[in-house]
């Protein structure tokens, strides 16, 4: 796939280490970067032709996968003092004599439906 060629038929299978190694430093390079991208990149640098599927099936046999990256709010100043003030005013406290609730109300309808 990557070693070079004119040809625009069928590529190696990802079993060949140099090809997987090449495109292993390619997708290094911004793992990020879509596999139409990396398949334009294989076509300029070898002038072989490569399709996306191709580069995509390459990247899953490298190990690679897709994910959403979550983001965590971070804590306010004002917010890390309240959690400690709480933390050290229960914090010997009897846990017995806690009273757990949850917000969530439960209507029951004269039809007998909740909402």
């Amino acid at each position: 796939m990557i070693n070079g060629g004119i040809s625009a038929g069928q590529v190696m299978s990802p079993d060949d280490d140099d090809e997987m190694k090449n495109l292993n430093e390619l997708i290094k390079k911004n793992p990020i970067v879509p596999a139409t991208k990396i398949a334009n990149d294989v076509l300029q640098e070898t002038g072989k032709r490569v399709n996306d599927l191709t580069i995509r099936r390459y990247r899953r046999a490298l190990g690679y996968r897709h994910y959403h990256q979550t983001l965590k709010k971070s804590f306010t100043s004002t917010q890390k003092e309240s959690k400690i003030f709480f933390s050290q005013h229960y914090m010997n406290s009897n846990i017995t004599h806690w009273l757990f609730c949850d917000d969530k109300v439960f209507t029951l309808q004269s039809t007998g439906t909740i909402d």
